[in-house]
């Protein structure tokens, strides 16, 4: 009996399940200062004239994150008209690392950080570069270090200068 009724439950589910979807007929794009508008419909996978759905638009919204120039992409689809509304991340200018003087050293730290100049800033991934820092101090006997950020934003340019000074401290050394 309760098979029976399993069975009729999907069927109907199956039935009466409707996939809405809509051809795009225009695409008005607001935020974007650096990126072209061609572009952000390249990074979206985005045509005009193609069969959108919620599942297209959540696999647009998905790549449009993951390129990681964006802060905020909102995506809205009426009468056949998609808007997307966006916030791009600033550009790094310059990464300024100070405090270092062996320049063997500052190289090690250079290379081993994510975000380099001219790419998108995210907070999440300055934070994960900073914590990286301080687990290289900490490999190399600086357990004592302190590290000061400072952050120069250009709001015009929508670019970032970022400052990171580092003090030793004393290194810590095995006794005999």
């Amino acid at each position: 009996m309760i098979n029976v009724i399993l069975k009729s439950f999907f069927l109907i589910l199956f039935i009466f399940n409707y996939s809405y979807s809509d051809t795009i007929n225009s695409i008005k794009i607001n935020g974007n200062k650096r990126i072209s508008k061609e572009t952000i419909l390249i990074l979206g996978d985005i045509n005009i004239g193609s069969e959108f759905d919620s599942s297209n638009l959540n696999r647009s919204l998905k790549k449009l994150y993951d390129t990681k120039f964006f802060k905020d992409v909102e995506l809205s689809f009426k009468n056949n008209s998609l808007v997307i509304n966006l916030i791009e991340n600033p550009i790094i200018e310059k990464i300024n690392i100070t405090g270092i003087k062996k320049k063997s050293f500052m190289e090690i730290i250079y290379d081993e950080i994510s975000l380099k100049d001219r790419m998108s800033y995210t907070d999440f991934q300055f934070k994960k570069d900073v914590n990286l820092i301080q687990n290289i101090l900490k490999i190399n006997g600086y357990y004592f270090s302190k590290i000061k950020i400072t952050k120069e934003e250009n709001k015009e340019f929508n670019s970032i200068i970022l400052n990171i000074d580092i003090d030793l401290g004393d290194k810590a050394k095995i006794k005999d």
